[in-house]
């Protein structure tokens, strides 16, 4: 293999370290060929690829879990009550309850369909509230009963009054075996709980806090201190005084 001096042009043997055509230093490592090590190029691109994908697979994970936590539960999905007539019995009911509450007199008990609840539940009750300075609206809460008997209840309300978002609880209704004058004897038990169409299992208590100003509203202490007992029958709510 013969050397090229940069110099004159005199090509010289392999090994020589002056030309011997001008005497000039020959530049050997600038001329020598270049080795590239191709597996390791190969590796590193390799590694390069795997750690573009595993950042692309996050971003896509933190994009869905966030869609799907803020994109809001279709509400339309649960059975509305629906009709003059049928609105008009459930305000008799009720009605009815409250001079059951009020007066000590009337039926025991008072069935209520869960259509019938919600119905009732946001023509009367639906209540707003402000905690440390955010404001929770309650849009709308509904109830619904699943095919295993369990009590589900949709909240649809505003993270900080602006992001609209559903959280959703579902469980059994729960009373106590004596009822004490002026305490409540029923309650919620949740089991599962959901923010949008995600499931959450991190988070159970901030999610049950939102469900709190559903608690306020007319006549809804009243009536709960009176309650005996609530019984989910053939998917209505059975309510005992």
């Amino acid at each position: 293999m013969l050397i090229k001096c940069s110099a004159c042009g005199h090509e010289n043997q392999l090994g020589a370290i002056f030309c011997r055509g001008c005497g000039e230093k020959l530049d050997v490592e600038t001329m020598r060929p270049k080795v590239v090590d191709s597996s390791s190029s190969s590796s590193g691109n390799v590694f390069g690829l795997i750690r573009n994908l595993v950042g692309f697979v996050i971003f896509v994970a933190v994009v869905g879990v966030l869609v799907m936590m803020f994109y809001p539960a279709d509400l339309s999905s649960y059975p509305a009550l629906s009709g003059a007539e049928a609105e008009k019995a459930a305000k008799a009911k009720y009605d009815s309850m409250l001079k059951k509450i009020d007066q000590g007199f009337g039926d025991d008990s008072y069935t209520f369909t869960p259509q019938e609840a919600t119905y009732l539940y946001n023509e009367l009750f639906v209540a707003k509230t402000t905690t440390e300075g955010s404001t929770y609206n309650v849009e709308k809460l509904i109830f619904f009963v699943d095919s295993t008997g369990f009590t589900h209840l949709i909240l649809k309300t505003k993270l900080a009054g602006k992001l609209p978002t559903t959280f959703e609880m579902s469980g059994i209704i729960v009373s106590s075996e004596t009822k004490e004058k002026d305490k409540v004897a029923v309650s919620f038990r949740p089991s599962a709980f959901k923010m949008g169409h995600m499931p959450i299992s991190f988070a159970e208590a901030q999610i049950k806090e939102k469900f709190d100003p559903a608690l306020t509203g007319a006549n809804i202490d009243k009536i709960l201190k009176a309650l005996a007992k609530i019984e989910v029958v053939d998917k209505n709510f059975v309510l005992k005084y």
